[in-house]
Parts: structure tokens; C-alpha cells; sequence
């Protein structure tokens, strides 16, 4: 949408939209930073539907709105979203406002359960798309165009890094490629860049996702380090007894009640047949980032 507009109308078009409420707004980037105080925040989500239809008025001409909202897990567990977006879907409904709209919910099937879960009536909200896994050609086609459309270039080193640590999670291919992008300096992404970029994804995605359930759930030393070698492997599945024998004594000591309880965690699961011990990551985005914790390791950038 913001793309749409002449960038010499950008910073006065949202002005005029949000007032007071941005505190800054990067014309480059096509990104613009809320300040917002306790009574901003409920103006804004309060009247979402007026802010969503002035915003059309002013950044849009022929075109329409597309309005994602990306990585629900944070949302995944929260009634008074629903309640919110239940509310917003009807008003739209309702009011007299002709705004030519398509929201995307982008999360994992779980997480929409979740919401579900809150009120079976939100699912009668959506359609319902199951999104197959990017592969390497189309996550490397998602980074040349993306740094193209801004005049920067990939070595060849560096975009085989990015996609590596990109392929199947969406999510980690655009939280990359936006890390990378700060971390530029010049009109080319060269590695030093690019592991940058990577290490910086890791950490955004860590805290969001990742630390929630592991300082909750995971605090032992021993099933840290195991996590780690996993990363350092790369591997999305693994048998016990193969596994077993990278562990030291004290990893060894603990690791049946670690898969134990990293699968009660959903973040491994098993997939052998009659107990053969064959285990894998359930999301993907776990191995990645540990993997992310060994580059972190690896290139001294703690």
C-alpha cells in the first residue's frame, strides 16, 4: 500500500493520517515508527476501521488494501483479540465504508487453533490456505528482487547463506532479508553483511518465539548444549542411538528424559515406528535457530 504512493507524498500522507501518534517515518525503507501512549494505543485499535479507511483515501488510488497480519504465535493464546477481531469483521459489515480489503492471518496451523479455541465462531471469519515450503529457487528469486527493487546487489557466498538459514520458514526468509538490509552499508550484501543479517534474524526470532518457551520449560545446562549440537548438525531428524555418541557423559546421563520432555514441549516429536527412537524438529524454525546460536558461536558476534 505505502509503496503505491509518490515517496515525495509519503511523509505528509501519513502525518495526515496518524498525526501526533508517528514518531518518525523512513521514506527509503518505506517504514514508519508509532509513538504511542495508553490513550493512542486504544484511539487506534478502538477505531481501526476509520484509520484502515482514511489510509485508503490517502495512500491508495485504483488500488486496494493488503493488509497482513504476520506471525500470529503472539497473538495465538489472546481472547481479547478475537473479541477485537470479531468486533472489526463485523463492523465492516455494518458501516458505510467501501474499502476494497484482503487480510492475511500468516501463522502456523496451531497457532490459528489456538485462536479457534478462544471462539469456534472466528474460524467461519477465514479461508483456510495451507502454504507449501519455499524452496531454494524461489527464496533466492524473494532476496535478488527484494535487494534489487533497492539498488543492492548479493554475492553469490552470501545468498547461498541466506537461503540456507531461510529454506522452509517464510518467516525467517523476510525477518533475514529485512536484517540484512540495515546492516548494509554500501550498494552490495557481501558475507560479513549477510552473517550479520542472519544472527540478527535469529535473535528477533529467538525472543519472540523461542526464549518464551525455553526459560519457561528448558533451564538445564545439559539440555542446552544438546539443543546446540543439534543446530551444529543441521539435521531436521535424528535416531537416538546415532546422536548418542556426539553427547559427552553428562549430556548422555540426561538425554532420554530431554527427549522426553522436549517432545512433551512439541518441539520435537517422534516419528519412528514402534518406539525405534527416530525423533525431529516440529518446527523447523527450532533447528534453525540453533543453528543461528552456532553461527552466533562461530563468528563471535555475542
Amino acid at each position: 500500500m505505502i509503496n503505491s504512493a509518490p515517496k515525495d507524498s509519503i511523509k505528509s500522507k501519513i502525518k495526515n493520517i496518524f498525526g501526533d501518534y508517528v514518531e518518525s517515518i523512513e521514506v527509503k525503507g518505506t517504514k514508519f515508527n508509532f509513538k504511542l501512549d495508553e490513550y493512542a494505543s486504544r484511539d487506534i485499535v478502538d477505531n481501526f476501521l476509520y484509520y484502515l479507511n482514511k489510509s485508503y483515501e490517502e495512500l491508495c488510488t485504483e488500488k486496494g488494501i493488503f493488509l497482513i497480519i504476520d506471525d500470529i504465535n503472539g497473538l495465538s493464546e489472546s481472547k481479547e483479540f478475537v473479541d477485537w477481531y470479531k468486533k472489526f469483521a463485523d463492523s465492516i459489515e455494518m458501516k458505510n465504508y467501501n474499502i476494497p480489503l484482503y487480510i492475511l492471518l500468516a501463522g502456523y496451523p496451531e497457532k490459528f487453533n489456538n485462536l479457534v479455541n478462544q471462539d469456534e465462531s472466528f474460524s467461519r471469519i477465514f479461508h483456510y490456505d495451507h502454504i507449501d515450503y519455499l524452496n531454494s529457487e524461489e527464496i533466492n528469486e524473494f532476496f535478488q528482487d527484494t535487494f534489487d527493487s533497492v539498488g543492492i546487489k548479493c554475492d553469490e557466498k552470501s545468498l547461498e547463506y541466506m537461503i540456507a538459514f531461510s529454506e522452509g520458514i517464510p518467516l525467517m526468509m523476510q525477518e533475514i532479508g529485512d536484517s540484512v538490509f540495515w546492516e548494509v552499508e554500501s550498494n552490495s550484501v557481501n558475507m560479513d553483511y549477510a552473517i550479520k543479517g542472519i544472527v540478527e534474524a535469529g535473535r528477533l526470532i529467538g525472543k519472540r518465539q523461542i526464549k518464551p518457551v525455553m526459560d519457561k520449560s528448558i533451564r538445564s545446562k545439559n539440555y542446552e548444549s544438546i539443543l546446540m549440537k543439534l543446530g551444529d548438525k543441521g539435521v531436521d531428524s535424528f535416531k537416538k542411538s546415532d546422536f548418542e555418541k556426539f553427547l559427552s557423559p553428562s549430556e548422555k546421563k540426561v538425554f532420554s528424559k530431554f527427549l522426553q520432555r522436549a517432545t512433551e514441549l512439541n518441539i520435537l516429536e517422534s516419528i519412528g515406528k514402534d518406539k525405534s527412537g527416530e525423533y525431529k524438529f516440529s518446527n523447523r524454525l527450532y533447528l534453525v535457530y540453533f543453528m543461528i546460536l552456532n553461527l552466533e558461536k562461530e563468528y563471535n558476534l555475542n
